[in-house]
């Protein structure tokens, strides 16, 4: 799912150094500004977004009410791990890698929460 590439993105940013001395070509060792992780961590995001939108729309149908609740929802849990990313673009340090790497571990289980709660309430 899209959410990997923010998750993944933070731990080779954490991780850069043990990377390169173990001779991985990471984007954060062959870049290591970090600025195609962080940008890569953004689109991450987007995509998720879209991804969960896409797939609420799928499970709802076309129930405006139903659509106009749910992207809501995807917007509000998605919105702690792309302010992140966001942050993870601005400063790239390891205190915003961090609580990036934190955000992509509690996104994960809430947007299967929200598909879960979509399937039960307005799956067909």
């Amino acid at each position: 799912m899209a959410w990997q590439y923010p998750h993944f993105m933070a731990i080779a940013w954490l991780f850069r150094r043990q990377y390169a001395e173990a001779g991985f070509q990471m984007t954060t060792t062959v870049e290591p500004s970090g600025r195609s992780a962080a940008i890569q961590s953004v689109a991450g995001m987007i995509a998720l977004a879209g991804c969960l939108v896409g797939l609420v729309y799928l499970i709802a149908g076309s129930s405006t009410i139903a659509m106009a609740l749910m992207v809501a929802l995807v917007l509000s849990i998605t919105y702690p791990m792309t302010a992140a990313a966001v942050r993870f673009w601005q400063s790239r340090d390891d205190m915003t890698a961090r609580k990036l790497l934190r955000a992509s571990l509690l996104q994960l289980p809430a947007s299967l929460l929200l598909l879960t709660i979509a399937a039960l309430v307005w799956g067909q």
